[in-house]
């Protein structure tokens, strides 16, 4: 087998490319000038007008990330109209990631309304070209079943949840988990499933440190800890769970692990409280809206 040669190109050599109408550099240009990269200070404005250079001369990459800049507000007002029309002209080029993104808007009704069909096809075409986030959402959809589009199926959802799990997707590791931690499809296995948690937790996904909380306070699928279970729920409180704050507030009340502390209980008490107020009216205003 032939060795490949490394090619080192200079960002004057990338500018003088782009600007001679090489979307490749183009989008390049865009993504340095997003992330801070090759030397370049981030400037949004410009990481747009580059993508935009390269998204109409019909670089599928460049009009998923400006759909990206157009959700997020980067460099723009947010618009998710601009968002999902420059998200479709990359999924009709078969760009998985954009067609995902579509997904997404149907399912949570952003620009177009809440179509549960449509969500689930955009994520089905997304997950079939590998993009662990689709197939997340395909394993989410089949767990939960989804009423007049897809009947429940632990089968499936495992199957999904597996191959998102194998590009090493934090989410889907945590719902593979709670599918070993409640037998769906498999016998129960909490050895398993603290594993998986265990990985989900390190990336920062907040539902997997709480779980992890419990199993290391009841010794469940691993050795009773009470300090890994305080550090956990302490990091999963600190993103604002109401769950892990609760159960925080519990550990300072009662004086598990740590010093009895009644004042700093109350503290956390009092951030659930207020937290579960932002929701209900969030809620409330959602049902008006609807």
């Amino acid at each position: 087998m032939g060795r490949h040669k490394e090619i080192t190109i200079t960002i004057e050599e990338v500018f003088e490319k782009a600007e001679a109408g090489d979307i490749f550099f183009q989008n390049a240009l865009g993504v340095f000038y997003a992330t801070a990269d090759a030397g370049l200070e981030q400037d949004f404005q410009k990481a747009i007008e580059w993508y935009t250079k390269a998204a109409m001369a019909g670089c599928a990459t460049s009009q998923y990330n400006l759909g990206i800049m157009y959700a997020r507000a980067e460099g723009v007002e947010q618009n998710y109209e601009e968002a999902f029309k420059w998200y479709m002209k990359a999924a009709e080029q078969k760009f998985g990631l954009a067609q995902s993104r579509i997904g997404k808007m149907y399912k949570y009704g952003q620009y177009v309304e809440r179509n549960p069909e449509e969500a689930f096809k955009w994520h089905k075409k997304a997950a079939k070209l590998k993009v662990a986030e689709a197939q997340l959402e395909m394993g989410i959809s089949y767990e939960y079943g989804l009423d007049g589009v897809v009947k429940q199926s632990y089968a499936k959802a495992f199957r999904w949840y597996s191959k998102a799990v194998k590009q090493g997707y934090p989410e889907a590791q945590y719902h593979l988990g709670r599918m070993y931690a409640l037998g769906r499809f498999v016998f129960k296995n909490y050895r398993k499933a603290f594993e998986l948690f265990e990985k989900a937790a390190e990336q920062g996904i907040v539902e997997a440190q709480v779980d992890l909380g419990y199993m290391y306070k009841d010794g469940v699928g691993t050795s009773e800890n009470p300090q890994k279970a305080f550090e956990y729920i302490s990091l999963a409180a600190e993103q604002d769970d109401i769950e892990a704050l609760s159960m925080l507030g519990d550990m300072y009340n009662e004086g598990y692990y740590v010093e009895r502390d009644v004042r700093e209980a109350q503290k956390l008490f009092d951030r659930v409280y207020q937290l579960e107020k932002v929701n209900k009216q969030k809620t409330l205003s959602s049902t008006k809206e609807t």
